[in-house]
């Protein structure tokens, strides 16, 4: 095989990966994001809006206590990230300059902070 086909392969193999990759990061904050949207309306809700529901109030706060009672229960750094990303609105970009850990490390710790979060509600 002569090498400029070994080389396109492998080319083209790395920007297939690194797309996939990013694809996957992508979807986890278009569904955040795609929940946070109302149709209406092309402003971002707030994270405490997405518990808002037609119930009763008693209920819609005890919903809202037990979520930030979950949040609390986050793992120092899983918790650090998920607030700079959810609450404050930063990027990942600048929460890992913030935090002086790699890009990579915001997306995993927000990722599993994520599926805490859901783990913990789905109980």
């Amino acid at each position: 095989m002569p090498f400029a086909g070994y080389a396109k392969v492998k080319v083209y193999q790395g920007v297939h990966t690194l797309f996939r990759r990013y694809l996957r990061i992508w979807q986890n904050e278009v569904s955040l994001s795609a929940q946070m949207n109302t149709d209406d309306e092309d402003e971002v809700k707030e994270f405490g809006d997405l518990l808002a529901v037609d119930e009763d109030l008693a209920d819609s706060i005890s919903s809202r206590l037990d979520i930030m009672k979950i949040i609390h229960q986050l793992p120092p750094k899983q918790y650090e990230v998920f607030i700079l990303v959810v609450f404050k609105g930063l990027k990942y970009k600048q929460v890992a300059k913030l935090l002086h850990i790699s890009v990579q490390a915001v997306s995993k710790n927000y990722r599993k902070a994520l599926a805490f979060i859901n783990k913990s509600l789905e109980k």
